[in-house]
C-alpha cells in the first residue's frame, strides 16, 4: 500500500486540492451575505496559506514505536529530544479541528487505527507518576515549571480519556478533590493547594501590574486543578483579578501593547471556563482590538493568536452576562473593522510560514523551549507544532471564525482525511543526529 500510495502521491494530492477549494468555495458563499463581499474577500486569502504541505509536515512528526508527536524536525532528528503530550495532543486537536478526520465523521475514534490508539493510550499512561499523579516526561524530569505540569497533566489525561481509558493512579486532579474535601489526610499536592490561605498567599505574591502574562499562564495553566480544589479557589482567584484590573483599559497593565494584551488573553480564559462576568469588558475589547491592529512588530505566534481569542471570549462573555445594547453594539464595532483586521492578521501569520508548510514560533526559528522545558534545538528556523497549530485552527477557526459568528470552515476536506491517516501510517523511524 506505501509504494502505491507513494507512486499515486501527487495525484491524490491534486485530487484532494480540487475538492477542498471546492468545498471551501460553496462555505464562503454561504457566509457572504452575513460578513460581506470585503471581509470574505480578506478570509479567502487567510485561507490560501493552507495547503496540504501543512499536514504533510505534521504526519512527518508521527513517532510510531513511542506513540506521540515530536514538537519539530529538528526534535524528531536530534538526540535528547522525544514526543511530548503537549505536541501529540495539539497534533491530535488540529487534525480533528481542521477536518482532517472527517471522512470519519470527525471522530478520532473512527479515525484513527487501532495501534495508533493503543499506542497513544500507552505513551500517555507510561508518563504518570505513581506518588503525585502528575505525568512527567523522562526527557524532562521532574524539575519542570509549574505551567509546565499543569499542562502536561491536562493534556495527558485528555488523550488518555478521548479513548475511553483511565490513567493507571489516581491524577492529581483527584488528590487535589480529596485533599480539599478532608477525604484523605495524606495525599500529595502542592503547597499552595493545601488549603485557601496558603492559596491566596499565593496570588497575592504575584505582579499582575508588570508581569500579567507570565502569572496570568501559570494560573491558566492549573485552571483544572484551582476548579478541583473547590468553589472557595475559584471565587479567590476571580477576586483577585476584579481587585487588581484597571478600569480604564480593561487590563492589568498601564499600557496597552501586545503584552498586556496576551496577559488579558490568559485571565479572560479562566473568567470563560469558571462562568464568570469580565469586569470592564468594553475596555478591554477595545484594548484587544487596537491591539490586533497594530503594526507593533510580532515576535511569537501568540501576539496575533491572543487578541482574537480574547475578542471572542468578551463577545462570548457580554453575550452571557451584559447587556443586549451592549453586546450588538460590540459587534458592530467588529463588523466594521473585519476588513481591515483580517488583512493585518494575513500579514503577521504570513511571516512565520516555512517552506514546508509549518509555522514557527517566532519569524525566523522556532521555541527552543515550552514553558521552561527544552523542545527543539535552538535557532532552528524550523516551524513547530504548537506555532503551527496557533497560526491555523487557533487564530482562523477559534478565532476569526468564532468572534464573526460563524461557523468554522474547514481547512481541509475528506480526500485530505484520508491521505493524512495514509501518510500518519507510513511513517518511519528515523536515526537521529547526535548533539
Amino acid at each position: 500500500m506505501k509504494t502505491d500510495f507513494n507512486e499515486k502521491r501527487s495525484s491524490l494530492f491534486n485530487t484532494a486540492r480540487e475538492a477542498r477549494l471546492q468545498m471551501q468555495s460553496e462555505r464562503f458563499a454561504a457566509v457572504l451575505p452575513k460578513l460581506g463581499e470585503e471581509t470574505v474577500k480578506a478570509l479567502k486569502e487567510f485561507y490560501s496559506l493552507y495547503d496540504e504541505s501543512l499536514y504533510t509536515w505534521l504526519a512527518g512528526l508521527w513517532q510510531p514505536e513511542i506513540g506521540g508527536f515530536y514538537y519539530s524536525n529538528s526534535a524528531r532528528d536530534h538526540e535528547g529530544f522525544l514526543p511530548d503530550l503537549e505536541s501529540t495532543a495539539q497534533a491530535l486537536g488540529f487534525a480533528q479541528k481542521s477536518g482532517l478526520f472527517s471522512a470519519y465523521d470527525n471522530d478520532i475514534t473512527k479515525a484513527l487505527p487501532e495501534k495508533f490508539k493503543l499506542a497513544l493510550i500507552s505513551f500517555a499512561k507510561n508518563l504518570q507518576d505513581p506518588d503525585d499523579g502528575y505525568f512527567y516526561h523522562p526527557q524532562w524530569g521532574k524539575d519542570i515549571t509549574v505551567s509546565r505540569r499543569g499542562r502536561d497533566l491536562g493534556w495527558a489525561l485528555k488523550t488518555i480519556k478521548q479513548f475511553g481509558d483511565e490513567p493507571n493512579y489516581p491524577s492529581a486532579l483527584e488528590r487535589i478533590k480529596q485533599k480539599n474535601s478532608n477525604k484523605i489526610e495524606n495525599t500529595v499536592v502542592p503547597d499552595h493547594f493545601k488549603s485557601i490561605e496558603s492559596f491566596k498567599h499565593y496570588l497575592n505574591e504575584m505582579d499582575l501590574g508588570n508581569k500579567s502574562y507570565s502569572f496570568g499562564n501559570m494560573l491558566a495553566a492549573q485552571h483544572s486543578q484551582i476548579k478541583a480544589a473547590g468553589d472557595q479557589y475559584i471565587d479567590a482567584v476571580i477576586d483577585y483579578f476584579n481587585s487588581t484590573q484597571r478600569q480604564d483599559n480593561g487590563l492589568w497593565q498601564e499600557k496597552i501593547n501586545y503584552d498586556s494584551v496576551n496577559g488579558l488573553f490568559k485571565i479572560s480564559s479562566l473568567y470563560t471556563r469558571f462562568g464568570k462576568p469580565i469586569q470592564n469588558a468594553e475596555a478591554a475589547f477595545e484594548s484587544a482590538l487596537y491591539v490586533a491592529l497594530s503594526d507593533e512588530p510580532v515576535t511569537f505566534v501568540c501576539e496575533f493568536y491572543n487578541p482574537w481569542c480574547v475578542l471572542n471570549d468578551i463577545l462570548s462573555n457580554i453575550d452571557k452576562f451584559g447587556e443586549k445594547e451592549t453586546a450588538i453594539a460590540i459587534r458592530k464595532r467588529l463588523c466594521e473593522a473585519a476588513p481591515e483586521l483580517l488583512r493585518v492578521t494575513v500579514r503577521k501569520v504570513s511571516a512565520h510560514k516555512k517552506a514546508d508548510g509549518s509555522f514557527s514560533y517566532a519569524p525566523n526559528n522556532s521555541a527552543s523551549r515550552s514553558q521552561g522545558a527544552p523542545v527543539a534545538v535552538p535557532g532552528t528556523n524550523e516551524g513547530d507544532v504548537n506555532a503551527s497549530c496557533i497560526s491555523s485552527t487557533g487564530t482562523l477557526l477559534s478565532g476569526v471564525c468564532a468572534a464573526l459568528g460563524i461557523d468554522p470552515i474547514p481547512l481541509f476536506c475528506e480526500e485530505d482525511s484520508r491521505l493524512f491517516i495514509t501518510l500518519l501510517e507510513s511513517a518511519e523511524v528515523k536515526p537521529k543526529i547526535a548533539t
